[in-house]
């Protein structure tokens, strides 16, 4: 099994093996990045497609803050039409033909529900939902319907595009990550851990190198790698 790498540890090893039947100076390293972010997609994708497991290393972790707002500014200026919205926008998240993988907690780690606006209004006739928060992403935020305005940030976790965006979000004292702390960065690019299930490396450098030195087939899509996660 592969260890863990940082984002340089992989670059460097995708250039040494395509270094063995090519010129690897014609790929910059922001390319070489583009492409290990394309492989890895592809691999998670076909794995939760088949409802396979893979590991929370996968995930990553943030906290956003968020403010009384509206999540489009159309004339609103009655506090019964305003909700919580991140004060910044969300990194990507993965999806896939079935999920967002995204998932949001309070404060006490209660996940809450996604939702949207129109089934929000209707939980104040329900006794058992009156008082039940959900979420949606409203132009790259985060919307919180029927939430207490007292509360200043909620839990996020999920699998991100693109991990190197979370270099934007910083460590708190008071709830893992967001960008008005102390400046450490929730993912260092230099020193942090790809978030790839090791397993999976090596079948992504072979779609990467079979994509960058002839082509790729049907056959170099097929992951004969097997998850700890999912052997029998």
């Amino acid at each position: 099994m592969s260890e863990f790498k940082t984002i340089a540890a992989h670059i460097d090893d995708l250039r040494n093996q395509l270094r063995q039947t090519s010129d690897d100076s014609i790929y910059t390293d922001k390319y070489l990045y583009k492409k290990i972010l394309d492989a890895r997609s592809m691999l998670l994708k076909r794995e939760l497609d088949k409802h396979k497991l893979i590991s929370d290393f996968n995930y990553m972790t943030i906290c956003m803050n968020v403010v009384p707002g509206v999540p489009v500014e159309c004339g609103c200026s009655d506090l019964q039409c305003k909700v919580l919205v991140s004060t910044l926008e969300l990194p990507k998240p993965l999806q896939n033909k079935f999920t967002l993988f995204l998932k949001v907690y309070d404060g006490n780690y209660d996940e809450i529900p996604k939702g949207d606006s129109t089934k929000s209004k209707f939980f104040k006739y329900y006794k058992t939902l009156k008082n039940k928060s959900s979420w949606d992403i409203v132009n790259n935020k985060l919307v919180i319907y029927n939430a207490d305005f007292r509360i200043k940030s909620f839990i996020v976790k999920l699998i991100p595009e693109d991990p190197a965006e979370l270099a934007d979000y910083t460590y708190t004292s008071t709830c893992g990550c967001d960008t008005t702390g102390a400046d450490v960065p929730c993912f260092n690019v230099l020193t942090s851990d790809f978030p790839l299930d090791s397993w999976l490396s090596i079948t992504m450098y072979d779609i990467i190198k079979k994509q960058l030195l002839g082509g790729i087939t049907n056959e170099d899509l097929t992951n004969n790698a097997q998850s700890p996660l999912n052997a029998q």
